[in-house]
């Protein structure tokens, strides 16, 4: 695999930071009276879709360098001032200073994760899952019942590690109207089976928030759902697909079986208000 320096990696972390600004935007004009909110600060994005979302957390940040006193002074606000605690993906391309700031400031660490990295091939043909797996495109702008199938679907195979609260449930369903990317619904025999999103920018394709329900895991589902996310990637102009992933977990398994391969890590860290 290529080298990954700085500029890839940022190339990479902004993607995503872009791409959870995006469903920012969507929740706004879907959900009005949602808070959802977004705001570009200390070189990253940080993303407000409710207390207990995913999404709501700072992706980027520190990666231009030097990130000033105001800068994270700020970011902690924009948390603050919505009653949730500040939450950063922290790159390991991150400015040792910046780094040096958020322990003085009592960080924790929260978790671990990888990001994956394999280089796009135009002329890839991806394998057609087994006969009895299905997979078809969500499309949820003409059909709005299709979106809130695939929320349900994901939701559920992801209810042993997250609750599937009412922030997790509009994350979720935003993914269906992401202008920059595509959700895919698998089915096993007619029965939905688990889903996962796709989406573009800048060149980078990531893939994320796939899920399988736990009766239909082992079968080739989230194979299936790799292959064709990769392939819609693929169709567009993708550079490279990227994907974020638990160290050792099912899904960096799989990913690798791909050829995906550890570019860098993360380090999500937290701040929380008396």
């Amino acid at each position: 695999m290529q080298f990954v320096d700085l500029n890839l990696a940022r190339r990479v972390e902004l993607a995503e930071a872009h791409i959870g600004e995006s469903l920012v935007v969507s929740m706004q004009q879907r959900m009005p009276e949602s808070r959802a909110a977004s705001e570009h600060i200390a070189g990253g994005i940080a993303t407000f879709t409710g207390v207990d979302s995913p999404i709501s957390q700072v992706i980027g940040a520190g990666l231009d360098g030097d990130v000033t006193e105001t800068e994270l002074d700020r970011l902690e606000e924009f948390f603050k001032m919505r009653g949730a605690p500040a939450i950063l993906e922290l790159s390991t391309f991150a400015a040792p200073s910046f780094v040096e700031m958020l322990k003085r400031r009592r960080y924790t660490i929260v978790e671990f994760s990888h990001v994956l990295l394999r280089k796009c091939e135009r002329s890839e043909e991806f394998s057609a899952p087994p006969h009895e797996i299905a997979i078809r495109e969500v499309r949820a702008r003409a059909h709005a019942e299709e979106a809130k199938l695939y929320t349900d679907t994901v939701a559920r195979g992801f209810a042993e590690f997250l609750a599937p609260t009412q922030d997790l449930l509009d994350v979720v369903e935003g993914f269906c109207y992401d202008p920059h990317g595509q959700c895919f619904l698998s089915s096993v025999n007619g029965r939905p089976a688990g889903g996962g999103a796709a989406a573009l920018l800048g060149g980078i394709g990531t893939l994320g928030g796939a899920s399988v329900l736990p009766e239909f895991r082992g079968r080739g589902v989230q194979s299936a759902l790799i292959a064709a996310r990769m392939k819609w990637l693929a169709n567009q102009d993708c550079e490279w697909f990227a994907t974020v992933t638990h160290p050792g977990s099912a899904s960096h398994r799989n990913m690798e079986r791909f050829g995906f391969r550890l570019a860098y890590a993360r380090t999500k860290v937290i701040r929380t208000w008396a």
